[in-house]
Protein backbone atom coordinates (compact mmCIF):
# COMPACT_ATOMS: atom_id res chain seq x y z
CA UNK A 1 0.00 0.00 0.00
CA UNK A 2 1.64 3.02 -1.27
CA UNK A 3 1.39 5.99 1.28
CA UNK A 4 1.19 8.69 -1.54
CA UNK A 5 -2.11 6.97 -2.32
CA UNK A 6 -3.46 7.44 0.77
CA UNK A 7 -2.88 10.80 1.84
CA UNK A 8 -6.70 11.86 0.30
CA UNK A 9 -8.30 9.31 2.11
CA UNK A 10 -11.03 10.13 4.83
CA UNK A 11 -11.58 7.58 7.27
CA UNK A 12 -14.41 7.33 9.91
CA UNK A 13 -13.67 4.88 12.50
CA UNK A 14 -16.79 3.85 14.83
CA UNK A 15 -16.62 1.50 17.79
CA UNK A 16 -17.32 2.21 21.73
CA UNK A 17 -13.82 1.30 22.92
CA UNK A 18 -11.30 4.12 23.31
CA UNK A 19 -8.73 1.74 23.35
CA UNK A 20 -9.70 0.63 19.91
CA UNK A 21 -10.17 3.41 18.62
CA UNK A 22 -6.83 4.55 19.80
CA UNK A 23 -5.08 1.38 18.29
CA UNK A 24 -6.92 1.63 15.19
CA UNK A 25 -5.94 5.58 14.38
CA UNK A 26 -2.62 4.51 15.10
CA UNK A 27 -2.23 1.73 13.04
CA UNK A 28 -3.73 3.70 10.23
CA UNK A 29 -1.51 6.88 10.59
CA UNK A 30 1.54 4.06 10.36
CA UNK A 31 0.33 2.92 7.64
CA UNK A 32 0.26 6.32 5.38
CA UNK A 33 -3.36 7.56 6.21
CA UNK A 34 -3.09 11.56 7.28
CA UNK A 35 -3.97 12.39 11.09
CA UNK A 36 -6.43 14.75 10.29
CA UNK A 37 -8.04 12.65 7.74
CA UNK A 38 -9.10 10.14 10.36
CA UNK A 39 -12.12 10.67 12.41
CA UNK A 40 -13.94 8.71 14.97
CA UNK A 41 -17.09 8.23 17.20
CA UNK A 42 -18.08 6.21 19.82
CA UNK A 43 -21.62 5.59 19.23
CA UNK A 44 -23.63 4.45 16.37
CA UNK A 45 -26.04 6.98 16.10
CA UNK A 46 -23.24 9.46 16.09
CA UNK A 47 -21.34 7.73 13.22
CA UNK A 48 -24.56 8.00 11.02
CA UNK A 49 -24.74 11.88 11.83
CA UNK A 50 -21.18 12.09 10.74
CA UNK A 51 -21.78 10.25 7.65
CA UNK A 52 -24.84 12.37 6.75
CA UNK A 53 -22.47 15.87 6.96
CA UNK A 54 -19.14 14.60 5.36
CA UNK A 55 -18.52 11.36 2.97
CA UNK A 56 -15.90 9.34 4.38
CA UNK A 57 -13.75 6.71 1.44
CA UNK A 58 -13.24 4.07 4.39
CA UNK A 59 -15.80 4.02 7.12
CA UNK A 60 -14.17 1.07 9.96
CA UNK A 61 -17.37 0.04 12.22
CA UNK A 62 -17.48 -2.18 15.28
CA UNK A 63 -20.43 -4.34 15.23
CA UNK A 64 -22.08 -4.22 19.01
CA UNK A 65 -22.76 -0.50 20.45
CA UNK A 66 -24.15 -2.04 23.22
CA UNK A 67 -27.77 -0.28 23.67
CA UNK A 68 -28.95 0.94 20.69
CA UNK A 69 -28.06 0.51 17.19
CA UNK A 70 -25.60 -2.29 16.18
CA UNK A 71 -23.26 -2.24 13.11
CA UNK A 72 -25.50 -4.01 11.00
CA UNK A 73 -28.01 -1.19 11.58
CA UNK A 74 -25.26 1.43 11.08
CA UNK A 75 -24.45 -0.37 7.64
CA UNK A 76 -28.18 -0.29 6.42
CA UNK A 77 -29.38 3.04 7.44
CA UNK A 78 -25.83 4.09 5.30
CA UNK A 79 -26.82 2.37 2.20
CA UNK A 80 -30.91 3.76 2.76
CA UNK A 81 -29.86 7.11 3.25
CA UNK A 82 -27.16 7.00 0.86
CA UNK A 83 -24.71 7.78 2.88
CA UNK A 84 -21.29 6.14 1.14
CA UNK A 85 -20.10 6.39 -2.20
CA UNK A 86 -19.82 3.80 -4.84
CA UNK A 87 -16.15 3.42 -4.05
CA UNK A 88 -16.43 3.35 -0.79
CA UNK A 89 -14.97 0.74 1.79
CA UNK A 90 -17.32 -0.27 4.87
CA UNK A 91 -15.32 -2.83 7.26
CA UNK A 92 -16.83 -4.42 10.18
CA UNK A 93 -15.45 -5.11 13.25
CA UNK A 94 -16.61 -7.50 15.85
CA UNK A 95 -15.09 -9.40 19.08
CA UNK A 96 -17.46 -11.57 18.58
CA UNK A 97 -16.79 -14.81 17.24
CA UNK A 98 -19.99 -16.68 17.52
CA UNK A 99 -21.25 -18.93 14.20
CA UNK A 100 -24.57 -16.13 14.30
CA UNK A 101 -22.50 -12.81 14.43
CA UNK A 102 -20.41 -14.24 11.81
CA UNK A 103 -23.16 -15.72 9.70
CA UNK A 104 -25.12 -12.03 10.47
CA UNK A 105 -21.80 -10.33 8.70
CA UNK A 106 -21.81 -12.42 6.11
CA UNK A 107 -25.38 -11.72 5.16
CA UNK A 108 -24.91 -8.58 5.34
CA UNK A 109 -21.72 -8.61 2.84
CA UNK A 110 -19.98 -5.44 3.81
CA UNK A 111 -16.53 -4.98 1.90
CA UNK A 112 -14.55 -6.75 4.44
CA UNK A 113 -15.00 -8.04 8.37
CA UNK A 114 -12.39 -8.13 11.05
CA UNK A 115 -12.21 -9.89 13.68
CA UNK A 116 -10.62 -8.53 16.98
CA UNK A 117 -7.57 -7.71 17.85
CA UNK A 118 -6.66 -6.33 14.82
CA UNK A 119 -3.18 -6.50 13.85
CA UNK A 120 -1.26 -3.58 11.36
CA UNK A 121 -0.58 -6.43 8.74
CA UNK A 122 -4.22 -7.96 8.84
CA UNK A 123 -5.84 -4.22 8.16
CA UNK A 124 -3.24 -3.68 5.57
CA UNK A 125 -3.55 -6.59 3.87
CA UNK A 126 -7.99 -6.53 3.87
CA UNK A 127 -8.14 -2.47 3.11
CA UNK A 128 -5.55 -3.07 0.25
CA UNK A 129 -7.55 -6.15 -1.35
CA UNK A 130 -11.08 -4.26 -0.34
CA UNK A 131 -9.93 -0.69 -1.85
CA UNK A 132 -8.86 -2.12 -5.26
CA UNK A 133 -11.92 -4.18 -5.49
CA UNK A 134 -14.31 -0.95 -5.39
CA UNK A 135 -11.77 0.88 -7.83
CA UNK A 136 -11.67 -1.72 -10.29
CA UNK A 137 -15.04 -2.66 -10.25
CA UNK A 138 -16.58 1.17 -9.67
CA UNK A 139 -18.51 0.89 -12.96
CA UNK A 140 -20.54 -2.58 -11.34
CA UNK A 141 -21.24 -1.07 -8.06
CA UNK A 142 -22.44 2.43 -9.36
CA UNK A 143 -24.80 0.40 -12.08
CA UNK A 144 -25.79 -1.88 -9.18
CA UNK A 145 -26.69 1.43 -7.10
CA UNK A 146 -28.32 2.80 -9.57
CA UNK A 147 -30.30 -0.03 -11.51
CA UNK A 148 -28.48 0.59 -14.46
CA UNK A 149 -28.12 -3.34 -15.91
CA UNK A 150 -27.61 -2.83 -19.33
CA UNK A 151 -25.11 -0.87 -18.57
CA UNK A 152 -23.83 -2.78 -15.60
CA UNK A 153 -23.58 -5.75 -18.07
CA UNK A 154 -21.54 -3.87 -20.78
CA UNK A 155 -19.24 -3.31 -17.84
CA UNK A 156 -18.99 -6.90 -16.50
CA UNK A 157 -18.09 -7.61 -20.67
CA UNK A 158 -15.63 -4.78 -20.37
CA UNK A 159 -13.73 -5.40 -17.15
CA UNK A 160 -13.49 -9.09 -17.17
CA UNK A 161 -10.03 -9.40 -19.61
CA UNK A 162 -8.47 -7.04 -17.31
CA UNK A 163 -9.45 -7.88 -13.83
CA UNK A 164 -9.15 -11.96 -14.39
CA UNK A 165 -9.12 -11.92 -10.28
CA UNK A 166 -12.34 -10.66 -9.98
CA UNK A 167 -13.90 -13.02 -12.56
CA UNK A 168 -16.55 -14.78 -9.88
CA UNK A 169 -17.10 -11.71 -8.19
CA UNK A 170 -17.99 -10.12 -11.84
CA UNK A 171 -19.54 -13.62 -13.08
CA UNK A 172 -22.12 -12.83 -9.85
CA UNK A 173 -22.82 -9.49 -11.01
CA UNK A 174 -23.73 -10.38 -14.30
CA UNK A 175 -26.06 -13.10 -13.20
CA UNK A 176 -27.70 -10.71 -11.07
CA UNK A 177 -28.21 -8.21 -13.86
CA UNK A 178 -29.35 -10.83 -16.30
CA UNK A 179 -31.96 -12.01 -13.53
CA UNK A 180 -33.10 -8.25 -12.92
CA UNK A 181 -33.69 -7.62 -16.48
CA UNK A 182 -35.66 -10.97 -16.87
CA UNK A 183 -32.91 -12.42 -19.20
CA UNK A 184 -33.11 -16.09 -17.36
CA UNK A 185 -31.96 -17.88 -20.35
CA UNK A 186 -28.67 -15.66 -20.10
CA UNK A 187 -28.36 -15.60 -16.50
CA UNK A 188 -28.38 -19.88 -16.18
CA UNK A 189 -25.44 -19.65 -18.77
CA UNK A 190 -23.82 -17.44 -16.72
CA UNK A 191 -24.02 -19.70 -14.05
CA UNK A 192 -24.01 -23.02 -15.45
CA UNK A 193 -20.45 -21.63 -16.78
CA UNK A 194 -19.50 -20.53 -13.10
CA UNK A 195 -20.52 -23.86 -11.71
CA UNK A 196 -17.92 -25.66 -14.22
CA UNK A 197 -15.31 -23.61 -12.49
CA UNK A 198 -16.17 -23.81 -8.89
CA UNK A 199 -19.48 -24.88 -7.07
CA UNK A 200 -19.95 -21.82 -5.32
CA UNK A 201 -22.98 -21.56 -3.49
CA UNK A 202 -24.46 -18.26 -4.38
CA UNK A 203 -24.44 -19.97 -8.23
CA UNK A 204 -26.74 -22.45 -7.05
CA UNK A 205 -29.09 -20.63 -5.76
CA UNK A 206 -28.76 -18.12 -8.79
CA UNK A 207 -29.84 -20.77 -10.99
CA UNK A 208 -32.56 -22.02 -9.17
CA UNK A 209 -34.27 -18.59 -8.68
CA UNK A 210 -33.27 -19.23 -12.97
CA UNK A 211 -35.60 -22.26 -12.60
CA UNK A 212 -38.24 -21.23 -10.89
CA UNK A 213 -39.26 -18.00 -12.90
CA UNK A 214 -39.01 -20.43 -16.07
CA UNK A 215 -41.64 -22.66 -14.96
CA UNK A 216 -39.11 -25.20 -13.67
CA UNK A 217 -39.99 -25.35 -10.49
CA UNK A 218 -38.59 -29.37 -9.97
CA UNK A 219 -35.23 -28.57 -11.19
CA UNK A 220 -34.94 -25.37 -8.53
CA UNK A 221 -36.38 -27.62 -6.09
CA UNK A 222 -33.49 -30.01 -6.93
CA UNK A 223 -30.95 -27.62 -6.88
CA UNK A 224 -31.81 -26.15 -3.51
CA UNK A 225 -32.98 -29.46 -2.05
CA UNK A 226 -28.85 -30.64 -2.74
CA UNK A 227 -27.58 -27.24 -1.48
CA UNK A 228 -29.25 -27.49 1.80
CA UNK A 229 -28.31 -31.31 2.65
CA UNK A 230 -24.77 -29.97 2.12
CA UNK A 231 -25.09 -26.77 3.53
CA UNK A 232 -27.82 -26.43 6.33
CA UNK A 233 -26.93 -23.13 7.62
CA UNK A 234 -26.71 -21.35 4.28
CA UNK A 235 -29.28 -18.14 4.63
CA UNK A 236 -29.34 -17.38 1.18
CA UNK A 237 -30.52 -21.09 0.33
CA UNK A 238 -33.69 -21.09 2.70
CA UNK A 239 -34.38 -17.53 1.45
CA UNK A 240 -34.81 -18.96 -2.00
CA UNK A 241 -36.75 -21.94 -0.70
CA UNK A 242 -39.22 -20.02 1.02
CA UNK A 243 -39.88 -18.03 -2.22
CA UNK A 244 -40.43 -21.33 -4.07
CA UNK A 245 -42.67 -22.54 -1.79
CA UNK A 246 -44.60 -19.29 -1.96
CA UNK A 247 -44.85 -19.74 -5.95
CA UNK A 248 -46.02 -23.48 -4.63
CA UNK A 249 -48.95 -22.27 -2.46
CA UNK A 250 -47.13 -23.83 0.55
CA UNK A 251 -47.30 -21.04 3.08
CA UNK A 252 -46.45 -22.76 5.88
CA UNK A 253 -43.00 -24.27 4.11
CA UNK A 254 -42.53 -21.12 3.26
CA UNK A 255 -42.44 -19.56 6.75
CA UNK A 256 -40.66 -22.94 7.98
CA UNK A 257 -38.00 -22.00 6.06
CA UNK A 258 -37.96 -18.44 7.07
CA UNK A 259 -38.45 -19.28 10.79
CA UNK A 260 -35.17 -21.86 10.30
CA UNK A 261 -32.63 -19.01 8.60
CA UNK A 262 -33.82 -16.53 11.90
CA UNK A 263 -32.69 -19.16 13.66
CA UNK A 264 -29.49 -19.00 12.58
CA UNK A 265 -29.25 -14.93 11.86
CA UNK A 266 -32.15 -13.88 14.25
CA UNK A 267 -33.51 -10.07 14.05
CA UNK A 268 -33.30 -10.59 10.55
CA UNK A 269 -35.82 -7.15 9.72
CA UNK A 270 -36.88 -8.19 6.02
CA UNK A 271 -37.94 -11.90 7.31
CA UNK A 272 -39.64 -10.92 10.10
CA UNK A 273 -42.02 -8.52 7.72
CA UNK A 274 -42.31 -11.37 4.78
CA UNK A 275 -43.44 -13.65 7.73
CA UNK A 276 -46.16 -11.20 9.34
CA UNK A 277 -46.93 -11.00 5.40
CA UNK A 278 -47.43 -14.45 4.70
CA UNK A 279 -49.75 -15.21 8.02
CA UNK A 280 -52.15 -12.65 7.15
CA UNK A 281 -52.40 -13.77 3.90
CA UNK A 282 -53.78 -17.52 5.51
CA UNK A 283 -55.88 -15.43 7.84
CA UNK A 284 -53.01 -15.97 10.57
CA UNK A 285 -53.62 -12.19 11.84
CA UNK A 286 -52.21 -13.24 15.74
CA UNK A 287 -48.88 -14.58 14.53
CA UNK A 288 -48.63 -11.89 11.78
CA UNK A 289 -49.25 -8.90 14.53
CA UNK A 290 -45.90 -11.16 16.89
CA UNK A 291 -44.15 -11.17 14.17
CA UNK A 292 -44.39 -7.36 13.50
CA UNK A 293 -44.05 -7.02 17.00
CA UNK A 294 -40.49 -8.62 16.76
CA UNK A 295 -40.33 -6.63 13.54
CA UNK A 296 -40.67 -3.22 14.80
CA UNK A 297 -38.52 -3.89 18.59
CA UNK A 298 -35.97 -4.76 15.65
CA UNK A 299 -36.05 -1.39 14.42
CA UNK A 300 -36.98 0.99 17.17
CA UNK A 301 -34.34 3.29 16.15
CA UNK A 302 -33.92 2.84 12.53
CA UNK A 303 -35.06 4.21 9.47
CA UNK A 304 -37.80 1.50 9.46
CA UNK A 305 -39.75 2.80 12.28
CA UNK A 306 -41.64 5.77 10.62
CA UNK A 307 -45.19 6.44 10.64
CA UNK A 308 -45.94 3.93 8.27
CA UNK A 309 -44.58 1.05 10.55
CA UNK A 310 -47.15 2.78 13.19
CA UNK A 311 -49.75 2.07 10.43
CA UNK A 312 -48.90 -1.23 9.65
CA UNK A 313 -49.13 -2.56 13.65
CA UNK A 314 -52.39 -0.66 14.39
CA UNK A 315 -54.34 -2.44 11.28
CA UNK A 316 -52.18 -5.58 12.17
CA UNK A 317 -53.75 -4.93 15.57
CA UNK A 318 -57.02 -4.44 14.25
CA UNK A 319 -56.99 -7.44 12.14
CA UNK A 320 -56.16 -9.54 15.62
CA UNK A 321 -58.81 -8.13 16.85
CA UNK A 322 -61.35 -9.20 14.33
CA UNK A 323 -60.64 -12.98 14.80
CA UNK A 324 -60.62 -12.73 18.59
CA UNK A 325 -62.99 -12.64 21.51
CA UNK A 326 -64.06 -11.39 24.83
CA UNK A 327 -61.57 -10.12 26.58
CA UNK A 328 -58.83 -10.77 24.20
CA UNK A 329 -60.89 -8.63 21.32
CA UNK A 330 -61.04 -5.68 24.32
CA UNK A 331 -58.02 -5.76 25.11
CA UNK A 332 -56.62 -5.62 21.05
CA UNK A 333 -59.93 -2.54 20.44
CA UNK A 334 -58.16 -0.85 23.44
CA UNK A 335 -54.78 -0.81 21.88
CA UNK A 336 -56.07 -0.15 18.77
CA UNK A 337 -57.60 2.86 20.39
CA UNK A 338 -54.96 4.13 21.60
CA UNK A 339 -52.35 4.03 19.12
CA UNK A 340 -54.57 6.12 16.78
CA UNK A 341 -54.71 8.46 19.81
CA UNK A 342 -51.06 8.69 19.23
CA UNK A 343 -51.04 8.60 15.40
CA UNK A 344 -53.57 11.50 15.44
CA UNK A 345 -51.24 13.49 17.80
CA UNK A 346 -48.51 13.35 15.34
CA UNK A 347 -47.69 16.71 14.00
CA UNK A 348 -47.89 15.70 10.09
CA UNK A 349 -51.40 14.37 10.84
CA UNK A 350 -53.31 16.26 8.21
CA UNK A 351 -50.56 14.86 5.55
CA UNK A 352 -51.85 11.17 6.15
CA UNK A 353 -55.51 11.72 7.07
CA UNK A 354 -56.64 9.36 4.41
CA UNK A 355 -54.72 6.70 6.25
CA UNK A 356 -55.83 7.53 9.74
CA UNK A 357 -59.61 7.39 8.39
CA UNK A 358 -59.12 4.10 6.93
CA UNK A 359 -57.90 3.14 10.57
CA UNK A 360 -60.63 5.02 12.02
CA UNK A 361 -63.27 3.79 9.33
CA UNK A 362 -61.54 -0.49 10.89
CA UNK A 363 -62.17 0.66 14.06
CA UNK A 364 -65.58 1.66 13.70
CA UNK A 365 -66.84 -1.44 12.09
CA UNK A 366 -65.15 -3.56 14.82
CA UNK A 367 -67.44 -1.44 17.11
CA UNK A 368 -70.23 -2.07 15.29
CA UNK A 369 -70.63 1.87 14.28
CA UNK A 370 -71.19 0.68 10.58
CA UNK A 371 -72.73 4.32 9.46
CA UNK A 372 -69.77 5.84 10.82
CA UNK A 373 -67.76 3.32 9.02
CA UNK A 374 -69.47 3.75 5.70
CA UNK A 375 -69.48 7.42 5.76
CA UNK A 376 -65.63 7.02 5.81
CA UNK A 377 -65.37 4.32 2.95
CA UNK A 378 -67.27 6.08 0.49
CA UNK A 379 -65.32 9.37 -0.35
CA UNK A 380 -61.87 7.16 -0.09
CA UNK A 381 -63.36 4.85 -2.68
CA UNK A 382 -64.23 7.66 -4.91
CA UNK A 383 -60.90 9.30 -4.41
CA UNK A 384 -58.45 6.27 -4.29
CA UNK A 385 -56.21 8.25 -2.32
CA UNK A 386 -53.69 5.89 -1.61
CA UNK A 387 -50.34 5.06 -2.55
CA UNK A 388 -48.53 2.18 -0.93
CA UNK A 389 -49.45 -1.50 -1.01
CA UNK A 390 -50.76 -1.95 2.45
CA UNK A 391 -52.73 1.37 2.54
CA UNK A 392 -54.59 -0.09 -0.34
CA UNK A 393 -54.92 -4.17 0.52
CA UNK A 394 -56.90 -2.83 3.99
CA UNK A 395 -58.69 -0.62 2.28
CA UNK A 396 -59.93 -3.51 0.25
CA UNK A 397 -59.71 -6.15 3.05
CA UNK A 398 -62.58 -3.56 4.45
CA UNK A 399 -64.90 -3.62 1.17
CA UNK A 400 -64.30 -7.59 1.39
CA UNK A 401 -65.16 -7.91 5.07
CA UNK A 402 -68.13 -5.21 4.82
CA UNK A 403 -69.68 -7.04 1.48
CA UNK A 404 -69.01 -4.88 -0.87
CA UNK A 405 -68.12 -7.04 -3.56
CA UNK A 406 -68.87 -5.05 -6.64
CA UNK A 407 -66.40 -2.35 -5.43
CA UNK A 408 -63.51 -4.87 -4.02
CA UNK A 409 -63.80 -6.39 -7.60
CA UNK A 410 -62.03 -3.00 -8.98
CA UNK A 411 -60.41 -2.46 -5.91
CA UNK A 412 -58.27 -5.07 -5.51
CA UNK A 413 -56.61 -4.65 -9.85
CA UNK A 414 -55.91 -1.09 -8.01
CA UNK A 415 -53.97 -2.82 -5.34
CA UNK A 416 -52.25 -5.14 -7.04
CA UNK A 417 -51.03 -1.98 -9.40
CA UNK A 418 -49.15 -0.82 -6.24
CA UNK A 419 -46.61 -3.30 -6.15
CA UNK A 420 -43.18 -2.01 -7.14
CA UNK A 421 -40.36 -3.91 -8.26
CA UNK A 422 -37.58 -1.87 -6.00
CA UNK A 423 -38.47 -4.24 -3.31
CA UNK A 424 -36.69 -7.61 -2.85
CA UNK A 425 -38.04 -10.82 -4.59
CA UNK A 426 -39.08 -11.99 -1.49
CA UNK A 427 -41.19 -9.43 -0.13
CA UNK A 428 -42.62 -8.53 -3.48
CA UNK A 429 -43.65 -12.63 -3.41
CA UNK A 430 -44.98 -12.24 0.14
CA UNK A 431 -47.45 -8.97 -1.25
CA UNK A 432 -48.13 -10.81 -4.14
CA UNK A 433 -49.69 -13.64 -2.08
CA UNK A 434 -51.25 -11.33 0.44
CA UNK A 435 -53.37 -9.66 -2.75
CA UNK A 436 -53.82 -13.23 -4.11
CA UNK A 437 -55.08 -15.06 -1.18
CA UNK A 438 -57.29 -11.44 0.14
CA UNK A 439 -58.90 -11.89 -4.06
CA UNK A 440 -59.90 -15.82 -3.24
CA UNK A 441 -61.15 -15.21 0.25
CA UNK A 442 -63.21 -12.61 -1.55
CA UNK A 443 -64.08 -15.46 -4.62
CA UNK A 444 -64.90 -18.44 -2.04
CA UNK A 445 -67.30 -16.13 -0.23
CA UNK A 446 -69.30 -15.44 -3.40
CA UNK A 447 -69.61 -18.63 -4.74
CA UNK A 448 -70.75 -19.60 -0.82
CA UNK A 449 -73.25 -16.95 -0.89
CA UNK A 450 -74.42 -18.21 -3.75
CA UNK A 451 -74.86 -21.62 -2.59
CA UNK A 452 -76.38 -20.37 0.76
CA UNK A 453 -79.13 -18.69 -1.22
CA UNK A 454 -79.69 -21.39 -3.44
CA UNK A 455 -80.45 -23.50 -0.38
CA UNK A 456 -82.83 -20.68 1.09
CA UNK A 457 -84.70 -21.15 -1.88
CA UNK A 458 -85.06 -24.89 -1.76
CA UNK A 459 -85.90 -24.59 1.84
CA UNK A 460 -88.53 -21.83 1.24
CA UNK A 461 -91.23 -24.07 3.14
CA UNK A 462 -89.39 -24.71 5.97
CA UNK A 463 -88.94 -21.31 8.41
CA UNK A 464 -86.53 -23.01 10.75
CA UNK A 465 -83.68 -24.40 8.12
CA UNK A 466 -84.28 -21.23 6.52
CA UNK A 467 -83.03 -19.31 9.72
CA UNK A 468 -80.73 -21.29 10.21
CA UNK A 469 -79.26 -20.80 6.87
CA UNK A 470 -79.08 -17.26 7.45
CA UNK A 471 -77.60 -17.41 10.32
CA UNK A 472 -74.49 -19.40 8.60
CA UNK A 473 -74.56 -16.19 6.27
CA UNK A 474 -74.61 -13.36 8.47
CA UNK A 475 -71.84 -14.85 10.46
CA UNK A 476 -69.67 -15.29 7.88
CA UNK A 477 -70.89 -11.69 6.21
CA UNK A 478 -72.33 -9.76 9.81
CA UNK A 479 -72.90 -6.64 7.74
CA UNK A 480 -75.64 -7.87 4.80
CA UNK A 481 -78.22 -5.96 5.80
CA UNK A 482 -80.94 -7.62 3.67
CA UNK A 483 -79.53 -10.95 5.47
CA UNK A 484 -80.24 -9.77 9.19
CA UNK A 485 -83.54 -8.03 8.16
CA UNK A 486 -85.00 -11.61 7.42
CA UNK A 487 -83.28 -12.83 10.26
CA UNK A 488 -85.42 -10.71 12.95
CA UNK A 489 -88.37 -11.10 10.42
CA UNK A 490 -88.26 -15.03 11.24
CA UNK A 491 -87.33 -14.36 14.98
CA UNK A 492 -90.75 -12.73 15.31
CA UNK A 493 -92.21 -16.08 14.23
CA UNK A 494 -90.04 -18.69 15.59
CA UNK A 495 -86.44 -18.64 17.36
CA UNK A 496 -83.22 -21.13 16.61
CA UNK A 497 -83.05 -24.02 18.42
CA UNK A 498 -79.66 -25.03 18.50
CA UNK A 499 -78.40 -22.25 20.22
CA UNK A 500 -78.33 -21.20 23.74
CA UNK A 501 -80.73 -18.12 24.84
CA UNK A 502 -77.68 -15.67 25.23
CA UNK A 503 -76.09 -16.53 21.81
CA UNK A 504 -80.33 -15.82 19.94
CA UNK A 505 -80.27 -12.51 21.92
CA UNK A 506 -76.94 -11.65 20.89
CA UNK A 507 -77.64 -12.37 17.51
CA UNK A 508 -80.46 -10.20 17.53
CA UNK A 509 -78.80 -7.53 19.25
CA UNK A 510 -76.73 -7.47 16.05
CA UNK A 511 -79.40 -7.45 13.40
CA UNK A 512 -81.34 -4.81 15.08
CA UNK A 513 -78.05 -2.65 15.77
CA UNK A 514 -77.10 -2.70 12.01
CA UNK A 515 -81.02 -2.27 10.71
CA UNK A 516 -81.16 0.65 12.43
CA UNK A 517 -78.38 2.51 11.71
CA UNK A 518 -78.31 1.43 8.06
CA UNK A 519 -82.64 2.00 7.38
CA UNK A 520 -84.10 5.18 7.66
CA UNK A 521 -86.77 5.69 10.30
CA UNK A 522 -89.40 5.97 7.55
CA UNK A 523 -88.25 2.44 6.10
CA UNK A 524 -88.81 0.89 9.36
CA UNK A 525 -91.89 2.36 9.93
CA UNK A 526 -92.92 1.30 6.45
CA UNK A 527 -91.87 -2.35 6.55
CA UNK A 528 -93.37 -2.56 10.46
CA UNK A 529 -89.75 -3.15 11.64
CA UNK A 530 -90.43 -2.69 15.42
CA UNK A 531 -93.15 -4.45 15.58
CA UNK A 532 -90.85 -7.74 14.21
CA UNK A 533 -88.38 -6.60 16.65
CA UNK A 534 -90.57 -6.60 19.84
CA UNK A 535 -91.90 -9.81 18.64
CA UNK A 536 -88.76 -11.42 18.17
CA UNK A 537 -87.31 -10.12 21.84
CA UNK A 538 -90.96 -11.21 23.48
CA UNK A 539 -89.79 -14.75 21.91
CA UNK A 540 -86.07 -14.57 23.75
CA UNK A 541 -87.59 -13.59 26.76
CA UNK A 542 -90.23 -16.33 27.01
CA UNK A 543 -87.92 -18.90 26.03
CA UNK A 544 -85.27 -17.63 29.07
CA UNK A 545 -87.98 -17.30 31.47
CA UNK A 546 -88.85 -21.16 30.15
CA UNK A 547 -92.61 -20.14 28.58
CA UNK A 548 -91.95 -21.47 25.30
Amino acid sequence: MNKMDLKELKVLIADDAPIVLASLRGMLIKLGFLDHNIFHTKTARACIFMASRDKYDIIICDYNFGKGLNGKQVFEEFKHYKLINDDAVFVMITAESSSIIVRSILELMPDEYILKPININQLKQRLTLSLHRKKSLLALYSAETNKQYHEGLKACDELSPFFPEYYFTIQKFKGTFLRRLKLYEEAKAVYEQTLEEKPVDWAKIGLANVFMHEGKRVEASEVLNELLATSPNNIGARVEAANLSIMNKNIPEAIGHLKAANKLVPEHSERELVISNLCISVGDYASALERYRVYMEINRETYRNSIFARFNLTRLVLFSARNSEGAAREKLLAEARMMLKALFDEDKKEQYRSQLDLLVAHLSMEEKKFVEAIDILNPLYKTKPFKHFYDRYHFCWLLNVMSYDSEFSKSIRWCNESLVSNETEIIMSSKIEMAKALQQVNTDKQKWLENMYRMIHSKKDNIPDMLNIYILIIRRCPTLRAVALKIVMIMSRCLPRTMKIEEVAKLLEHCDKMIRQLMTEKERENMRYDLFYQKASERIEAREYGVV
